[in-house]
């Protein structure tokens, strides 16, 4: 068998803890995928997934392996890029879409150097804060801000998104500033339509953080208008603190509780697929991991 193969559906079925989903993800039979992990265990004289009729997990010696496979399958596949920009130009058009509100400096100078770079390439941005579907729409990467992503999505982490609680000056005259997280809960808030938790706060203490109740005011489906509406007074906001820094820093807004720990999101680079990508996407995901994480390039899968 292919050991590059056998490595590949080996991260797959650890990634999606299913034969049966990895199967099908790399359209192969889940027999067939079975086999090829039971290989490299045979290869590898050791068990790499504990399995049962519901789940299955990695084992310990499956677990330092995944992640050398990881650094593996990148390298392989770089390799491969190198070799397919050979025969074609950097040419063509990148289709990315991003967070409506993604006011991040880090981005703005990565997008400006990688056209300077390949002034071939039209880039093709999307800034919205609906949810887009980057296989249906055709986009090349996304830049996601969540506690997860779609399983069907490959994911790398760029960076950690404090959110802070802000609200305008004047708002703060005529209804006092919270003294401690408990306190927001008499506030009226602005919420962001697309949070999945709703109604609910959970703060950065650790995972048994207990999650607020809150009471809404107002839910737009923009970060740009939450901030902008946080401004006019109508109430508290959360906001990523890329967005609300420059406010902050003119007086238009204040951070409320600043000395608590902010509730925190990762950010990612996404794509859909980790074979054969094409080298414009992969240049422009190995600038924002080098911008973003210059310490340390982090998968997450």
């Amino acid at each position: 068998m292919d050991r590059i193969d056998c490595i590949r559906t080996f991260v797959e079925v650890a990634r999606r803890r299913s034969f049966r989903e990895a199967a099908d993800f790399l359209d192969i039979s889940a027999v067939h995928a079975t086999r090829q992990v039971a290989y490299l265990e045979s290869e590898l004289k050791t068990r790499l997934l504990n399995r049962t009729t519901r789940s299955v997990s990695l084992t310990p010696a499956g677990a330092a392996y995944h992640e050398k496979c990881l650094l593996l399958l990148d390298a392989y596949d770089e390799a491969m890029s190198l070799l397919t920009n050979e025969r074609q130009a950097l040419c063509g058009t990148l289709r990315l879409t991003v967070p409506g509100g993604f006011h991040h400096g880090t981005f703005a100078a990565v997008l400006a150097k990688y056209s300077r770079l390949y002034p071939d390439i039209e880039v093709d941005l999307l800034a919205t804060d609906r949810p887009v579907s980057i296989v249906e729409e055709g986009y090349d990467l996304a830049i996601r801000i969540a506690n997860a992503v779609p399983p069907n999505l490959i994911a790398r982490q760029l960076a950690t998104i404090p959110f802070w609680f802000c609200a305008s000056p004047a708002y703060v005259a005529a209804h006092g500033q919270p003294a401690t997280r408990e306190a927001l809960s008499e506030h009226p808030f602005l919420g962001y339509a697309y949070n999945p938790n709703r109604d609910a706060l959970r703060f950065a203490d650790g995972s048994d953080a207990p999650r607020l109740q809150v009471r809404y005011r107002l839910r737009a489906n923009s970060g740009d208008m939450m901030c902008a509406l946080a401004r006019q007074g109508m109430g508290i906001a959360m906001l990523p603190a890329f967005q609300a820094a420059e406010d902050i820093a003119r007086g238009a807004l204040l951070r409320l509780l600043p000395d608590i720990p902010p509730i925190e999101m990762p950010a990612w680079v996404v794509y859909a697929n980790r074979s054969h990508l094409p080298a414009k996407s992969r240049l422009f995901i190995d600038m924002l991991l080098a911008a973003f994480r210059p310490e340390a390039d982090t998968t997450a899968d």
